[in-house]
Order: structure tokens, then sequence, then C-alpha cells
């Protein structure tokens, strides 16, 4: 069985960074993906992004930036703090590419600093480059270890690093 997603759009309002109680780093946004013709509506995507990925959502991603997003498509449910039962829909961001900004010279800094130091390897992904021009790839992680997510989660997540 096959559960990937790959959106092309643009950030819809600005991240919403947050982090776990072991303190991974997790990033909710959501992304505005136009519809094939001018008569389709466009869609609003939510997705999530841990660790590395969320950093540099976080970081370098803002509200209209056009991104790429690949990741599965995850559906749970949870009790919010009113007891009632909430259902959710979202993507599950591996992979996360800044296509550039309306502001591009905003980025000129950063990407004359990261030239040297391409191809970062860490535990929890891949990075290469810290511009938001750059693929970051967060698919092998420890983000099992999140006490945030369920059993059910954790036991999905650990699946797409496979």
């Amino acid at each position: 069985m096959l559960n990937r997603v790959f959106l092309v759009g643009r950030l819809s309002q600005d991240p919403r960074p947050s982090t776990s109680t072991q303190g991974l780093s997790i990033c909710n946004f959501s992304i505005a993906v136009d519809g094939p013709t001018r008569n389709m509506p466009t869609s609003f995507i939510n997705c999530v992004a841990f660790a590395k990925s969320a950093d540099f959502i976080n970081q370098y991603i803002k509200k209209g930036d056009p991104l790429v997003v690949e990741g599965a498509l995850q559906s749970r449910s949870y009790v919010n703090k009113s007891g009632q039962t909430v259902y959710v829909t979202e993507v599950v961001a591996n992979n996360v590419q800044g296509l550039g900004s309306r502001k591009n010279d905003q980025y000129n800094a950063v990407n004359d600093n990261v030239k040297q130091n391409n191809n970062f390897d860490y535990n929890i992904g891949s990075y290469s480059n810290a511009n938001p021009n750059t693929t970051y790839n967060n698919s092998s992680s420890n983000q099992s270890s999140n006490d945030d997510l369920s059993d059910e989660q954790s036991m999905w997540m650990d699946s797409l690093d496979e």
C-alpha cells in the first residue's frame, strides 16, 4: 500500500510552532493549493512537520511563500480539554522545499552564509543548505519518541522509516 502526498502551493498563514513535552520541534501549517482549473476552488490543506523540518519552516517560510510538501496523509482523533473528540486529517510532512519568496532579498544573506556548509546530516534527517530553495528531509526520525503522539501514530511514523 502507498500513502504519499505531494503538494505545491503557498503557505496560507504563518507557521504555528510548538514543542513536545520531550522538546521536539513541531510546526503546524496550512498550504493553499489551487484547483486544476479556474472554476475549481482553492484547497487549504493542514500539515504538520517535526524536528528539523519544523525548524526550517518556522525560520524560513512565511505566509504567502510558495513551497512543496511531500508526506503522508494521516487521520487521527483526540479528546480536547473540553472532553470533546476532535477528528483531524492532515499531511505529515517528510520533505519540505521552499520555492523562494516574494521578498527574495531577505534570503540573500542566509544563502551567502551557508554556501560552504552543504549537506548537513542529522539523526533526524538530512538537510542540504539553510536556504528556502532547498529540500529538507525529515524521513529518518526519532519522532516516535514524542509523548504527544498516540501509540498508533508512533507505529505509523516508525513505518515511514522502513
